[in-house]
Parts: structure tokens; C-alpha cells; sequence
């Protein structure tokens, strides 16, 4: 018997110590790289993703944000913005009990906006607009999000914090893509079913060690970051001149369209989005055509769930800086001159002719915004699609405006 024993402690001690020195190799590592590239490593965009994980897999919906996390984004000009994740998994504070309205806003990263502080958010903003007494808007945007995952999600969450009204956000930008991506459901024949593909962790999601050798590539990469940059504005030359990120899209979403078709697993990940350039320069292809009848059918099962629940849902379609913007790596100027069935509301109008016809409630952005004066100071510049936050406080009372004369009852001026 004790010489069994004496054995299984003489392991259990190796790897005990072998576990302790692997753990001080990593933290001598991860202090060495503070030291050495304190200033550039934390001053790296990529930095956002390495501290600690705001992303956990979930097997339904592919990603969700880890509760009770607190995380720094750097932006292209180089502001910090802190960002929490509550409790329950939404960006912003704890929720309230029992609040007399609860709207929840459904979308991406457009409206988890880690790029923007916490009340220049369009929910927080949204909230200030609707201006009601005891009123709650939840942040429900997730980075990478599509309808799909929405949808779900909605459903999921529903029975839990029983919204008084939903809005659901479409980005008219990379969103169409997403539910061919995502693959979490099948479409074949204009049917919709759940899919039953294989779903694996997204190699995005990565582990402690996976996360300092990242780290460490980062902060070299960052210690050549004036390099970088100046060859930058040459590349951005070439994008100008439409000689590669076209060609890149297009082959990305024919290879996309494909694994859809063949119905295999997920191959990319969920956070690599991007312009649905089929849909914009060819409105008549298949992989278009299938796009259109997908969001359609998503669109119209959102609908239905709401109206089983009897709650008002509004659709908002956010418009993509792409079909709005010059200043650009890409945009319709040289998408108009490189595409000529390129039209800068192919991505927003089949949506809402959806909408329409079906006599939804919605939501248009794309004209406001190209009405304005100026749509470029709506956005980031460089390779950021995102609304910057002027163009959250220009969409957050029209969308306000449009919920109040939607359900009057639920939000009456205050007397």
C-alpha cells in the first residue's frame, strides 16, 4: 500500500511545482512586457482584447459578454474609454428591480459602443429622449451581433427582464452577412429552420496563455508603430484606387455564400464583420438575392414573437458610413466608379421595402444622415465604420420620436 502511495505524492508534488513555475514564468513575462513597452503596448488598439476577456462561448448564440467585467478600449485617436459589463451581461449598471418601462435595444457593436463613454451610448441617449418617469433602456448590443443571434436572443431573454417595447437594430452594413457567417440557422427552399451544424468556441475567444503570446506580439508591433503608420498612407492609396479591399470582399463573400450553401460548420469568426459588398455592387446575384429573403424571414420572425408577447417593436436601420462617406478606405465614390450596379441605398432599401410591405414599424436612418450637413463628422475616420457620437446623438431623438408616436400610451409626455 505504501508503495503505491509514496509514487502518487512524488507526481502530485512534480506537477505541482512544474504548475507553480509555469505560473511565475507567465507573470515575470507579462511584468517584463509592462516594463519594457509600458507606453506602447497599453496605447495599441489591439490592447482592448488582452487584459481580460470581455467575450464568453455560448453554445447558442456563439459569443456573449462575461458578466461583471470591466475593460478599457483605445480608439484610433487614441482616447481611453472604460466600459463595464453588469451582472446580468448588458453593458452599463446594474438593472432595476422593477422599473414601470423597460425597453431593451437589440443590435452590435454600434450599440454596445465600447468606443464611445457610457451616456454619449445611444440607449443611455435614448433614455434621456424618451424622458419618462421611472424608465429603464438596456444596452443589448453585442460586438458582432446579427439579426440571428438578436432574434434568439430576444427570445431567450424575454421571459427574464419583460420588456415593455423592443428596438431592433439593423446595421446596413455587414449584417446581412452575419446571419450567412453565423450559421445558427439553415435556409434552404425560403424555409428557415435552426441549424444543426456543428458549433464550436470561436478561436477568437482565447485562453490565458494564448492571450500573453498575443500580447507580446502586440507590444512589438507597437514598439514600430511609427513604421506602421507611414506606410499606412500608402495603403490607404491603394484602397483609393479600389485595387484591393473590393477584390478581398468579394472573394470573402462568395466563400462565404459557399460554405452556406454546402450548409457546413461556421468558418470564420464571429467577430471578423464586413461590408456586404455582394449585396451593394450586385443586387441581382444569388448570394444577394439569399441574403434579402434571409433577413426578410428573420425580420419577420422578430415580428411574430413580439406580437405573441404583445409588445411593440420597433426596427431601426442604421446605415453604413461606407454608402455615406468620401473619406474613407472605402467608399461609394470609388465603389460608384469600380461597380456599376453599385447604388449607395442597396443595403438599406431592401430593407425597408421589407418593412413596407409587411406594415412594420421602422425606422430609416440612411436619410438623416445623408441629409446632413456634413455625414463624415458622423463617423470615425480610417478604417472605423462605426457612428462616432454625434451620429448616436442625431439618431437618439428621432428614434425616441418614432417609439412615442408608435406606443403613446407607454411613453405620454410628462404633465
Amino acid at each position: 500500500m505504501h508503495a503505491v502511495i509514496k509514487p502518487l505524492k512524488k507526481g502530485f508534488f512534480s506537477f505541482l511545482t512544474l504548475l507553480l513555475v509555469t505560473l511565475t514564468l507567465i507573470a515575470l513575462t507579462e511584468g517584463l512586457l509592462r516594463l519594457v513597452f509600458s507606453e506602447t503596448a497599453t496605447q495599441h488598439p489591439f490592447i482592448e482584447v488582452l487584459p481580460e476577456r470581455a467575450y464568453t462561448y455560448d453554445p447558442d448564440l456563439l459569443i456573449a459578454l462575461r458578466p461583471n467585467t470591466e475593460k478599457s478600449f483605445i480608439r484610433e485617436d487614441k482616447k481611453r474609454i472604460e466600459w463595464k459589463i453588469n451582472s446580468h451581461g448588458f453593458r452599463g449598471p446594474e438593472l432595476k428591480k422593477q422599473p414601470k418601462t423597460r425597453v431593451m435595444v437589440y443590435g452590435d457593436s454600434m450599440i454596445q459602443a465600447r468606443f464611445a463613454s457610457l451616456d454619449k451610448s445611444l440607449p443611455f441617449l435614448l433614455q434621456k429622449n424618451l424622458n419618462q418617469n421611472d424608465l429603464e433602456v438596456i444596452n443589448a448590443g453585442i460586438v458582432g451581433y446579427g439579426p440571428d443571434q438578436n432574434f434568439l436572443r430576444l427570445k431567450k431573454e424575454f421571459p427574464i427582464y419583460k420588456p415593455n417595447a423592443i428596438v431592433f437594430t439593423i446595421f446596413a452594413d455587414n449584417d446581412y452577412g452575419d446571419l450567412v457567417r453565423n450559421r445558427l440557422f439553415d435556409f434552404k427552399n425560403e424555409t428557415l429552420s435552426l441549424s444543426t451544424v456543428e458549433r464550436k468556441k470561436d478561436s477568437r475567444i482565447i485562453s490565458g496563455i494564448e492571450r500573453l503570446r498575443i500580447q507580446f506580439i502586440v507590444a512589438v508591433l507597437a514598439k514600430n508603430r511609427k513604421r506602421q503608420e507611414r506606410k499606412k498612407e500608402l495603403n490607404l492609396n491603394k484602397y483609393h484606387n479600389h485595387t484591393m479591399i473590393p477584390d478581398w470582399l468579394v472573394d470573402r463573400s462568395q466563400s462565404e455564400h459557399t460554405v452556406f450553401l454546402n450548409q457546413k460548420p461556421q468558418r470564420y469568426s464571429h467577430f471578423d464583420d464586413h461590408y456586404d459588398i455582394d449585396l451593394a455592387t450586385s443586387p441581382n446575384s444569388e448570394s444577394a438575392l439569399t441574403k434579402i429573403k434571409f433577413m426578410g424571414a428573420i425580420l419577420d420572425q422578430v415580428q411574430a414573437f413580439c406580437d405573441t408577447k404583445n409588445i411593440p417593436v420597433l426596427f431601426v436601420i442604421l446605415p453604413s458610413s461606407t454608402d455615406l462617406c468620401k473619406n474613407l478606405p472605402l467608399n461609394f465614390e470609388s465603389l460608384s466608379n469600380t461597380f456599376p450596379n453599385y447604388r449607395r441605398e442597396n443595403l438599406t432599401q431592401p430593407l425597408e421595402l421589407h418593412f413596407k410591405k409587411k406594415g412594420y414599424a421602422y425606422l430609416n436612418l440612411y436619410l438623416p444622415f445623408k441629409s446632413h450637413p456634413s455625414p463624415w463628422s458622423l463617423f470615425f475616420n480610417g478604417a472605423d465604420n462605426h457612428w462616432n457620437e454625434a451620429g448616436m446623438a442625431l439618431a437618439a431623438p428621432l428614434i425616441a420620436k418614432k417609439l412615442k408616436n408608435q406606443s403613446p400610451k407607454l411613453f405620454p409626455p410628462l404633465k
